[in-house]
């Protein structure tokens, strides 16, 4: 599933981010929609990436 995601979709994977604080902000904002954005790392020449997260309220 990983390879399918990942390298056929472009999709990346987010099992392991915390949303909860992200869920707080908005439920403070009074905003129940975000953009999530989670665009690779600027590696040169890998073949895998960190992601870097970002969410705008």
């Amino acid at each position: 599933m990983h390879a399918l995601h990942l390298v056929e979709m472009g999709m990346p994977q987010g099992q392991n981010w915390s949303l909860e604080e992200l869920s707080t902000a908005c439920g403070e904002e009074g905003r129940y929609a975000f953009l999530l954005s989670a665009t690779p790392e600027p590696f040169v020449g890998g073949t895998g990436s960190p992601v870097a997260p970002v969410a705008v309220l």
